[in-house]
């Protein structure tokens, strides 16, 4: 072969060779250009390298409403809607950084409680003042003895009184207790069972007057919102018990021992007369002991204080309510 031969044929395979390996590695080449290696930040989750991968726009630190949602890895940045077929975490939205957080619904409203009485013993108006009036008042009945009496006097003399009740001794009767409320007497609560309610613990007082609550309304269809604590013993504890009650808080203001069955009825009645002014609400019983003096001084007491002029009246009518 002639030298002349050799490079003529050098200078056409040289480019052949070139196109050759151009067209051998193009493809690669185009592979490379095509392909994103995509690192993920830490807690990202792979769905995110997957979709920068094929092209998808990077997911918004904010949701279209302005809250991020917390993303199922639990690295507290937002998932993107589209996760290769996996469909998104509906989690609650928690507030993003500058973002308004949406108002709270309203809870509702507890409903409001009676407004409690004043938790002060009761007090004459003054129109019972202006009009010497006075209140009779009968302790620790019924009974079927001496409460009967009692009635009977009041009806005879027209005059209407206020009974403060036991609850057992209403419960033995209850017949009794109805002809008090007939005959158009007050009513008030007395306790359940005659306890010094000073010794006793707030829900036993509560107790107390609950039990006999629910006993005399039961018994006359009408509520008690009386209340006197036996003994007239009485502490922070009971006041404040009578008060969520809502019953009225009723003392006295002239005692004769009427209970005391050394007492004749000529030094009870005279007892009620000496110290009874307008506006007094004078403590007596319809049960307890031997009251067959009391029962002879209640006429005795109402003739003497009727020539004074007073005028009687429920425990109601004294306070004007």
């Amino acid at each position: 072969m002639r030298t002349t031969d050799i490079a003529v044929r050098k200078k056409i395979h040289f480019p052949l060779k070139l196109a050759g390996l151009f067209f051998l590695f193009m493809p690669a080449a185009m592979f490379i250009d095509q392909t994103v290696f995509v690192k993920s930040p830490p807690g990202q989750p792979i769905a995110a390298e997957i979709g920068a991968a094929v092209g998808e726009a990077a997911p918004s630190d904010e949701s279209p409403q302005g809250t991020a949602l917390p993303s199922a890895g639990g690295s507290g940045r937002p998932d993107s809607p589209k996760t290769n077929g996996i469909p998104p975490v509906h989690a609650q939205p928690v507030p993003s950084q500058g973002a308004t957080p949406a108002a709270k619904p309203a809870l509702p409203r507890k409903p409001a409680k009676a407004k409690p009485t004043d938790a002060r013993p009761v007090k004459a108006s003054a129109r019972a003042v202006e009009n010497k009036w006075i209140a009779l008042t009968f302790d620790d009945g019924p009974d079927g003895k001496y409460t009967p009496q009692v009635l009977d006097i009041l009806k005879e003399n027209q005059i209407k009184a206020t009974f403060f009740v036991v609850g057992i001794q209403a419960k033995k009767y209850p017949e009794v207790l109805k002809r008090i409320a007939e005959e158009g007497h007050a009513i008030g609560n007395h306790s359940w069972d005659h306890k010094d309610l000073a010794k006793l613990s707030a829900k036993q007082v509560r107790d107390e007057i609950a039990k006999n609550d629910n006993l005399i309304r039961e018994i006359t269809g009408r509520p008690a919102d009386l209340f006197r604590p036996p003994y007239g013993s009485e502490n922070e504890t009971v006041r404040r018990e009578i008060s969520a009650a809502g019953h009225r808080h009723v003392l006295w203001s002239v005692d004769p021992r009427d209970w005391d069955k050394h007492r004749s009825a000529e030094q009870i009645a005279n007892a009620v007369k000496n110290n009874t002014k307008p506006g007094s609400i004078v403590l007596m019983h319809s049960f307890g002991g031997n009251l067959g003096s009391s029962v002879k001084a209640l006429p005795l007491i109402i003739a003497s204080l009727k020539e004074k002029g007073y005028t009687f009246v429920t425990v109601p009518e004294l306070i004007g309510k």
